[in-house]
């Protein structure tokens, strides 16, 4: 999967990549930057970590032709130049810095990174940005798409929640360790000159797919991703039309723990007759009626559940009987005080 995001084969409005100190994800952001050079006109990359001549040292020859570089990184607070044009201002954004581009269908918009953009903008500002490009390089049929790095070590919880809800794509770089607790099924030792994703890749219609691989780089170029472990799914399913629901399904934490969370068949069977302490027995009231009683009923509650209700027709002097059943309703408020003990009879 991360090998056909790169290359564009699943296209992506938004791709997030997050990286932490124990694996960087610098030399997997420049793969990004050379492949875009393939599919997009123009690319307009926003630096605010990385310096100019730093970062053209990385990409390729036949990808600076088409990168136009916005340094926010050199001088972002004005601290060199009040009238620095690398100074983020309080009106900064994405359209007004870049401008017309002429004869561009395709853009793509790069951040370098959005660690850094945080210090100045938030997440909301941020949202807006982005929606503002899309409308306003998309009026014409274009194609636009934005890619940019998040270190996930230097935000909150609540800060790349937000990033990874806009995302289509998550490519997220992690450690081993950190995904031991997944199970051990097909899994494939990590190389010490690979690294280890996860991949979260969310289609148009809905389904969600995640991904475990293992890739290595060299020169720039992806020289190889393959899975670690199988893929798992989360799919929508259409319960009207008999679908089976996936709660209903047995988890794979179930059947790849060490305790016995599952139970037999008889163990359900003795589940279902057991009867909860707050279910209160009622007895079942038999209702007898005839023409010397002038409708009253007659209650009793010798009878069981169970036993059939006598009937007769229903001519004038002979009785007839029936049972009543009561099912107590959740909403019932019993009470077993007796109502009238506060009075002085």
């Amino acid at each position: 999967m991360l090998s056909e995001i790169i290359s564009g084969h699943e296209s992506s409005d938004f791709t997030l990549l997050t990286d932490q100190v124990s694996v960087q994800g610098r030399d997997l952001f420049y793969v990004f930057m050379n492949n875009f050079a393939k599919k997009f006109d123009v690319i307009h990359v926003f630096l605010f970590e990385k310096l100019q001549f730093e970062f053209v040292d990385q990409v390729f020859t036949g990808t600076r032709d088409k990168i136009i570089i916005h340094d926010f990184a050199s001088d972002p607070l004005g601290w060199n130049d009040l009238n620095s044009p690398s100074k983020v201002t309080a009106n900064f954004d994405f359209v007004k810095t870049i401008g017309d581009s002429p004869g561009s269908k395709n853009v793509a918009l790069v951040i370098d990174s959005f660690t850094n953009l945080l210090w100045h903008c938030n997440v909301q500002q941020i949202t807006f940005m982005f929606q503002h490009f899309q409308q306003n390089f998309s009026k014409e049929g274009g194609k636009t798409s934005i890619f940019g790095l998040l270190h996930r070590d230097l935000c909150d919880s609540a800060t790349i929640n937000c990033f990874e809800y806009l995302a289509n794509n998550i490519v997220d770089l992690v450690t081993e360790k950190e995904i031991s607790s997944i199970s051990t099924n097909d899994k494939t030792s990590v190389p010490k000159s690979s690294n280890l994703c996860k991949i979260l890749h969310k289609k148009k219609h809905g389904k969600v797919t995640e991904f475990i691989e293992i890739f290595s780089i060299a020169n720039g170029l992806l020289i190889s991703s393959k899975p670690w472990v199988t893929e798992k799914r989360i799919k929508d399913v259409d319960l009207s039309q008999g679908g089976e629901s996936p709660i209903s399904k047995e988890d794979d934490n179930i059947v790849s723990s060490t305790f016995n969370l599952s139970l037999s068949k008889d163990e359900k069977e003795a589940r279902s007759k057991l009867v909860m302490p707050y279910i209160k027995k009622t007895p079942h009231l038999e209702v007898k009626m005839d023409d010397e009683t002038r409708g009253e009923p007659a209650l009793s509650s010798e009878t069981t559940r169970g036993e059939p209700a006598s009937s007769s027709e229903t001519t004038r002097g002979v009785s007839a009987s029936g049972f009543i059943y009561y099912e107590p309703d959740d909403a019932d408020d019993f009470d077993e005080e007796d109502p009238d003990d506060d009075l002085d009879f």
